[in-house]
């Protein structure tokens, strides 16, 4: 590794195996290589999502030569840079409608909006949106049987 360099970000993967492969093919071409989450995810792996993933670094001015062994156009964007915004609005929405039943029903209308207003963005992956539409029939399933006891006890 040298030093004289700073080490930017080519690729991020979602598991270690994948980042030491293209690790790997780098070297192979004489491209200088870092894998700074290679330890955490090695002993971690369970976390790798919360790390977003694990990355594989070449010096700053050997990006475009890694770049081009990888095949991919600076302009790219490489699926596996982690999730998008609207991925993590997906998320958050599903996971508002898990932690509302600790907190029934407090949460249920944040979670509602949330997961609706989620469903809007362009940017949503397939998984994202069925994480948001799951999370908006739970919240709405929820503000049903509150409007039910609501009911009930006048």
């Amino acid at each position: 590794m040298t030093t004289d360099s700073a080490f930017v970000t080519v690729a991020t993967f979602g598991d270690l195996q994948s980042a030491q492969l293209v690790a790997a093919r780098l070297e192979a071409q004489g491209i200088p290589v870092f894998v700074p989450d290679e330890h955490m995810a090695g002993q971690a792996w369970h976390l790798s999502p919360a790390m977003r993933g694990v990355r594989v670094q070449v010096p700053s001015h050997r990006l475009e030569d890694a770049r081009t062994v990888l095949g991919a156009q600076p302009e790219d964007r490489d699926p596996d840079d982690g999730p998008t915004e609207g991925d993590r609005l997906a998320d958050r929405a599903w996971k508002t409608a898990i932690v509302g039943f600790l907190l029934w029903p407090f949460l249920h209308p944040y979670g509602f909006w949330l997961a609706l207003s989620t469903l809007r963005r362009d940017d949503l992956t397939p998984r994202a949106r069925r994480r948001a539409r799951r999370g908006l029939v739970l919240c709405a399933l929820s503000l049903v049987a509150l409007a039910y006891v609501a009911i009930r006890l006048l």
